[in-house]
């Protein structure tokens, strides 16, 4: 049977530059997989269709890499021949997905290679590559019970770090609301996990995690602070020059009656860059305004200008908390006001709003850092007439939080991260492109709108070539492809850099699900093979999968393995056990 070649992926053009590139290490023959997989279903309708007349299926994950992988087999009876093999990779966003990175949020269709984001601790990491491709199927839209902006649209299969509501110790039913009770103390002590969305309920828990790095920069002082805080609420630029088409003017517009906030912020200008600001009132508005280019290159530089396209520099972002504090308290001043809420239970809660999404956003982290999970409602502004001049409606972000930590909270702070309800998933039908890429460093992991989710590289290249392998020549017997090794897929591609193996691992985990799935069809029962998994470390839960995903992952030495997972330091007595594991699969993967 002649292989079927597909060449309907999309692929952005960083990704073909970087394969193609001297400076990266696959062969040609892994590149022309990469470009052109072999044996490829790319949407549901074609995987649906396939799979009605498939012999066997399997469906597997990577805890090593997040990814996951469907793959449908038919098998010529006669001969016991796998004659034709289909395979799938899933977890993709929709485009529009904000990316938290450094220095703001990006759209996930623009996320280049080299892109500095942050992963599901908080951390910097590095985008190694991206994908793009079509689908003809439904997205999940997983709707949070508080901060609905932060709402995540994604493929069924991506993986989501959460918290099952039903998996938690003492969960138990309630009379009056359709989620399970929980023991918030056994909650915050439950370490979450990576989950399929399409595995998620309402009621699980989202994690919700900000920047964690702290850098002081020196030259951001107190007054340097208070007066950004006043920028980024109140503060513009004005008197542009056709010519240069530089501004001339930074300028702030408060109420006439604050004018505690007028002359703090006058005595701040005059001290951050040496001269008097000057005022004129206008009707109700005060405006404090300053001619200096020094004032101007200041304030763009840290906060840009134009009101919906305002942000914070990436210093600010990893500023000491104190300092951060300084800022929201000056922002809040400039353009917040404390609700008081009168109905029974509830809690005065803190304000904020800005037209910029970006900065909302960015808002969210800082406060999150203080220690309070911010909720952001996306809202539109009344129309209004000011001297008769028409003030359209425009979109306004209003970020919201309550102040007190002794106080209940729908978001549950748990060591440095927040755990959010989730309110709804809704399944949609959606025929376009979504987006993915792949980080660099241990985690391989990001956030979406502060969200954690996995990166699901796509193992293209290595099960590309599996699929030629079991089928080619007319198919190769089920005996001998389940001997297949991932060094096997390796071999015949000519070599993989160290950091893809796990690749060639999730399609040869897949194929032997497939095969499997066959002999429960067709009733060989005693030829199934059965991959459970047994407790090593009874302390540590650690069993033999964990040891063999960590070998995957690089722990070649029993130190190694002892770094990530804590195996047999303080239970001595299983570390034989242990290195034997080690050898089994050292030897099972890598020869």
């Amino acid at each position: 049977m002649e292989t079927q070649t597909i060449s309907k992926l999309n692929l952005h053009p960083d990704v073909k530059a970087k394969v193609e590139s001297k400076k990266w290490f696959y062969t040609d023959t892994v590149k022309d997989h990469f470009f052109n997989p072999r044996n490829i279903l790319i949407n549901e309708s074609e995987s649906h269709e396939y799979e009605k007349n498939a012999d066997g299926i399997g469906m597997v994950g990577s805890a090593a890499c997040g990814d996951s992988m469907k793959m449908w087999i038919k098998v010529d009876k006669e001969n016991d021949k796998i004659e034709e093999m289909r395979w799938q990779t899933f977890g993709c966003l929709k485009e529009g997905e904000l990316v938290s990175s450094n220095p703001d949020f990006i759209k996930v269709e623009d996320v280049k290679m080299g892109e500095k984001i942050f992963d599901h601790t908080g951390k910097e990491a590095y985008v190694v590559e991206t994908s793009k491709r079509k689908i003809n199927g439904f997205l999940y839209k997983i709707i949070p019970l508080i901060s609905k902006f932060n709402t995540l649209n994604l493929t069924e299969e991506h993986p989501i770090l959460a918290i099952k509501r039903n998996e938690l110790v003492g969960s138990r039913k309630q009379s009056h609301t359709k989620y399970l009770r929980v023991d918030n103390n056994i909650l915050i002590k439950t370490k979450p996990k990576f989950c399929l969305a399409k595995y998620l309920n309402p009621g699980d828990y989202l994690v919700y995690k900000s920047p964690v790095k702290i850098k002081d920069i020196e030259e951001i002082r107190e007054t340097e602070l208070k007066l950004l805080g006043f920028y980024l609420s109140e503060g513009y630029f004005s008197a542009k020059e056709k010519s240069s088409g530089q501004y001339g003017i930074v300028a702030f517009a408060f109420n006439k009656n604050e004018t505690n906030y007028i002359k703090e912020l006058k005595n701040l200008l005059k001290k951050k860059f040496g001269k008097m600001p000057s005022e004129r009132i206008r009707d109700n508005v005060s405006e404090t305004y300053l001619c200096s280019r020094k004032a101007i290159r200041f304030f763009n530089r840290y906060c840009g200008h134009m009101a919906k396209n305002k942000k914070l520099h990436p210093d600010l972002i990893y500023l000491p908390l104190n300092k951060q504090k300084t800022l929201l308290n000056y922002y809040f001043k400039g353009d917040g006001h404390l609700y008081k809420d009168k109905r029974k239970n509830r809690q005065d809660q803190l304000i904020m709003s800005t037209a910029s999404e970006k900065l909302s956003l960015q808002l969210q982290q800082l406060i999150a850092r203080q220690g309070f999970f911010a909720t952001i409602s996306k809202r539109k502004t009344v129309p209004s007439n000011i001297n008769g001049r028409l003030i359209p409606s425009k979109t306004c972000y209003v970020v919201s939080y309550i102040k007190s930590k002794k106080k209940k909270s729908f978001a549950k702070k748990s060591r440095n991260y927040f755990l959010v309800p989730i309110q709804s998933i809704i399944k949609e039908k959606y025929n376009g492109y979504v987006y993915n890429f792949e980080v660099g460093g241990k985690n391989k992991s990001y956030l979406i709108k502060g969200f954690a989710v996995h990166n699901c590289a796509s193992a293209l290249a290595s099960t590309s070539m599996l699929s030629v392998m079991v089928t080619e020549n007319g198919g190769m017997k089920i005996d001998d492809a389940l001997k297949l090794k991932p060094q096997d897929i390796i071999a015949r591609l000519g070599n993989l850099p160290s950091r893809k193996f796990h690749c060639s691992v999730l399609g040869d985990k897949a194929l032997r699900s497939a095969i499997n799935d066959y002999f429960r069809r067709s009733g060989q029962t005693n030829r199934i093979i059965v991959e459970g998994a047994r407790i090593i470390d009874p302390e540590t839960k650690t069993t033999d999968k964990d040891i063999e995903e960590a070998i995957l992952e690089g722990a070649l030495t029993l130190e190694d393995v002892q770094k990530k997972l804590k195996v047999g330091i303080s239970n001595k007595a299983v570390i034989p056990a242990v290195e034997e594991l080690i050898r089994f699969y050292k030897e099972k993967y890598f020869g």
